[in-house]
């Protein structure tokens, strides 16, 4: 957990991603954003974490409503208010339950590219500090499928 609050607190973009469980984020992240209460700004002694954050949210979902999506949305949004991290961007997928799902229907990766391109421009991240942004990417995350 120090770990994830300590790179929150040292990054300028905080992206939160989740496959739709239920129409809701998965219990890990649940998990996640039940532990950070201490950070909170309804906690009178709490630890603030700085200002001049963005939020993005990237809900993935098997089936196609696009309702339970914004569920899980919703759900960010309101745990990022509390950090007073505002959301800015979001991106959803529906209808991707597998790998093959994907490889399937290569418009959701380029609608994906164009969604990061969009953010990047927007943000102002020159190339030069794009080339030095750290990459962590999490098998479990990048596989995960609705059991």
């Amino acid at each position: 957990m120090n770990k994830i609050i300590a790179k929150i607190y040292e990054s300028d973009i905080i992206i939160m991603a989740s496959p739709s469980y239920w129409g809701d984020v998965t219990g890990q992240m649940k998990v996640f954003i039940d532990r950070c209460m201490p950070y909170c700004n309804v906690n009178p002694n709490r630890l603030p974490i700085p200002i001049e954050k963005t939020g993005i949210v990237v809900a993935v979902r098997a089936g196609q409503n696009k309702k339970e999506n914004k569920n899980l949305i919703t759900t960010i949004e309101h745990f990022l208010g509390y950090l007073d991290i505002p959301l800015k961007y979001q991106f959803t997928i529906e209808g991707m339950s597998t790998e093959q799902d994907l490889k399937n229907n290569p418009s959701v990766l380029e609608k994906a590219t164009d969604f990061g391109k969009e953010i990047v421009l927007r943000k102002g991240i020159s190339r030069n500090r794009r080339s030095r942004l750290p990459v962590q990417r999490s098998k479990r995350a990048l596989h995960t499928r609705c059991r």
